[in-house]
């Protein structure tokens, strides 16, 4: 799979901490994950991030995205991307809590799949 291997990649040669959730057209989830990455210890550190953090690096990605659409003749409108960024922290939580959840079922039946076929 392209993408996993593009995130090999991108985990060695950046040295950084990856975790990459894929879901193909059929709904079936794939997981990767860096060889030093751990998923609970990626989210806890997203988890840690202020929502200021969040929005900040948020937007700092989607000016490099711009940049890059930018360069092959492409505009781009930044604020098709952020939604509404009116949401209060408990907003933010919430939805963290539903993300953790989500991905801790994915990663369950990821590991159910693995190790045994028949679940």
């Amino acid at each position: 799979m392209e993408s996993s291997k593009k995130a090999k990649e991108l985990s060695i040669l950046c040295d950084i901490d990856i975790v990459l959730l894929m879901f193909s057209p059929t709904g079936k989830a794939t997981l990767f994950r860096g060889k030093r990455s751990n998923i609970e210890e990626v989210i806890t550190k997203f988890a840690q991030l202020t929502p200021q953090e969040r929005t900040k690096r948020k937007l700092e990605s989607l000016e490099a995205l711009k940049k890059t659409f930018k360069k092959l003749d492409h505009d781009v409108n930044i604020q098709d991307f952020l939604g509404s960024s009116t949401q209060s922290i408990e907003e933010l939580s919430n939805q963290l809590r539903m993300m953790r959840a989500q991905l801790t079922e994915a990663h369950k039946r990821l590991r159910c799949n693995v190790e045994a076929p028949i679940c």
